[in-house]
């Protein structure tokens, strides 16, 4: 924990968190967090391809997001969410409060 908040604090300081969820090659489906509170900070990292993040607006509408290259923060308990396939080898990491 001490290695992710001093990321943290490097990248956004004062986003608060206290759980980090580390997923390698996860897809996830279309959903909404269930233990999420507040906002989370979505990061990726790794040799890949693809595998953009997307948020749905109220009306359906898709905003596409490469958190390869960009953080995004957002309010996942709030705004439908899925990850696109990928090619090759793809971490991310989410920061967020429960």
């Amino acid at each position: 924990m001490p290695l992710f908040k001093e990321f943290v604090d490097s990248h956004y300081p004062g986003f608060k968190f206290n759980s980090v969820y580390v997923n390698r090659n996860t897809i996830a489906k279309k959903h909404l967090d269930s233990k999420n509170t507040g906002e989370s900070l979505l990061v990726g990292f790794g040799v890949y391809t693809g595998g953009k993040t997307v948020l749905y607006d109220s009306n359906g509408k898709e905003r596409k997001f490469s958190i390869k290259s960009h953080s995004l923060i957002f309010n996942g308990s709030e705004i439908e969410h899925k990850s696109e396939p990928f090619k090759g080898t793809r971490y991310s990491l989410v920061f967020y409060l429960c």
